[in-house]
C-alpha cells in the first residue's frame, strides 16, 4: 500500500482497515504479556484471560483484507458512476 499518490485508492477506509488491523494485534499482544504477572489480582488475571479470548475470536486476521476490499468497492461506484 502506498498512500502518498495522486490516486483515489488506497484511501481513507484502507488507512483505517490497516488501523484495525494493527490496533487489534497489539491489544493481544499486551494481553498476552500482561497474563501471568505476579502484580496481577486473580480477578485481573481472569479479565485478562476473557479479554484475550474476546480477542482471539475477533474477526481481526480479516482486517488485513479490508484495505483492499475497501479499494474495489470504491473503483465500482466510481466507475458505474462515471459510466
Amino acid at each position: 500500500m502506498h498512500f502518498p499518490r495522486a490516486k483515489p485508492v488506497p484511501g481513507g477506509g484502507s488507512a483505517a482497515a490497516l488501523t484495525a488491523a494493527m490496533g487489534a494485534g497489539l491489544l493481544l499482544m499486551v494481553t498476552r504479556y500482561s497474563i501471568g504477572r505476579k502484580a496481577n489480582t486473580l480477578g485481573v488475571e481472569r479479565q485478562l484471560k476473557k479479554f484475550e479470548t474476546r480477542l482471539e475470536t475477533c474477526p481481526s486476521s480479516s482486517f488485513w483484507h479490508y484495505p483492499a476490499w475497501d479499494a474495489e468497492a470504491y473503483l465500482g461506484v466510481s466507475k458505474s458512476a462515471h459510466a
